[in-house]
């Protein structure tokens, strides 16, 4: 377990720091008050419970694991958790989330030959921020490690032998 506390309170610590620098230099940002990329807002206690949730199972997953030093599945937890407390930090300090990185750029590719379904996500795609990041990263590790483990088998004291003899 304290070989994932690193990544847990680095996501947190930048995360937090991205923030206040946002805040601090006047830039562009968005107050969210919903779930994720401003989904479902004024949902604060679903939040919290949520992320309650995901800190029971990564106890619990790090407590019955029996996977060696490197375990992706506690490194994706560990980045959502992370994520998710940072974000549960702005709604205690500030009451929503800070979201500042924004890709408004990409409404200039309206020239191109695209579908308008592929356009419309680019067109409208929300703000995030760090912490949102991470939970994304998390989760889609979290999901490819559930769909293809990895098969760990230790050695019980014997040894393959060698095809050389």
């Amino acid at each position: 377990m304290l070989q994932t506390f690193p990544v847990l309170f680095s996501v947190l610590a930048f995360d937090q720091i991205s923030k206040w620098y946002v805040l601090i230099h006047g830039l562009d940002l968005n107050c969210n008050a919903g779930f994720a990329f401003g989904t479902l807002p004024g949902i604060l206690n679903g939040l919290i419970a949520f992320s309650v949730l995901l800190a029971v199972i990564y106890v619990f997953l790090k407590h019955f694991s029996s996977i060696g030093p490197f375990n992706s599945k506690l490194f994706a937890l560990a980045l959502v958790i992370g994520g998710g407390t940072s974000n549960i930090f702005d709604r205690v300090l500030r009451g929503c989330v800070i979201d500042f990185i924004n890709f408004s750029f990409l409404r200039r590719l309206t020239w191109l030959p695209l579908p308008d379904w592929f356009l419309v996500g680019l067109i409208k795609w929300p703000a995030f921020n760090l912490a949102d990041a991470a939970i994304t990263i998390g989760t889609i590790i979290l999901i490819y490690s559930l769909i293809f483990p990895r098969v760990i088998k230790e050695a019980k004291g014997s040894y393959p032998s060698s095809p050389y003899g």
